[in-house]
């Protein structure tokens, strides 16, 4: 081999993490981290997307701590949120953070595992989900639970991490964008990329689903994007 050979790691199979952030250290440094950027940015594609949305209930699937269900709620002041993640401690962060804003009136924190067994079926207009399909070891209960509890013709909106294509892009995109965050966010942040999906494996996925309506695409150097509509009600 020549001294000036490059030995590239592929990921051509993704290696997935825990499903549940539920360490106490784990919960506090994503709590405090500033995701400002992707959180806007994820309300904004939502907008893009879907221009005329104005009607409720939603509910945003893998919630985590929240953010995305209280900027939802805040940007639409009549909708009402449904928060799902199977995190009690998540959760806990979550209501001790938002509990003493107005918006927080509107958003109904759910702990509960996907399929879900608590969301009223065929009732919300919109299913929201962001970072959370790369932690599941069983991708399908996401589109299985967004048939489920969403309305016919409900907007669909996934922002998810994708898998880089070697372990030098893994440290590529780790020095990129968490150089400066706390250790235990940057190995988590190694560990969602190689955990996460990438287009082809996401469409196959939708096809498997019969969610033919919903379209994939790469956003950026590192993210994912599903967006459509629920079919409508049979004729």
């Amino acid at each position: 081999m020549s001294p000036h050979s490059v030995v590239v790691s592929a990921l051509d199979t993704r290696v997935p993490e825990p499903e549940l952030m539920t360490d106490p250290d784990q919960v506090r440094a994503y709590g405090e981290a500033n995701f400002d950027a992707s959180n806007q940015r994820f309300l904004t594609l939502f907008q893009q997307q879907f221009p005329d949305f104005c009607t409720g209930p939603v509910v945003d699937l893998g919630c985590g701590t929240a953010e995305i269900a209280w900027r939802f709620a805040h940007f639409h002041a009549a909708l009402t949120i449904w928060a799902v993640d199977g995190s009690s401690e998540m959760l806990a962060y979550a209501r001790q953070r938002w509990a003493s804003t107005h918006e927080f009136s509107r958003v109904v924190l759910v702990h509960d595992l996907l399929p879900s067994v608590h969301l009223p079926p065929h009732r919300f207009t919109a299913v929201l989900s962001n970072s959370f399909l790369h932690h599941l070891h069983r991708p399908e209960v996401l589109w299985e639970t967004m048939l489920r509890c969403g309305a016919p013709g409900a907007k669909i909106l996934v922002v998810d991490l994708r898998r880089p294509e070697s372990e030098q892009e893994v440290s590529r995109l780790t020095e990129t964008y968490v150089s400066n965050a706390p250790a235990v966010l940057q190995n988590d942040y190694r560990a969602s990329l190689r955990a996460a999906f990438r287009v082809a494996e996401v469409s196959q996925q939708l096809a498997e689903a019969g969610l033919t309506t919903l379209t994939v695409q790469a956003l950026d150097d590192r993210y994912l994007m599903v967006w459509g509509t629920l079919p409508p009600a049979p004729g």
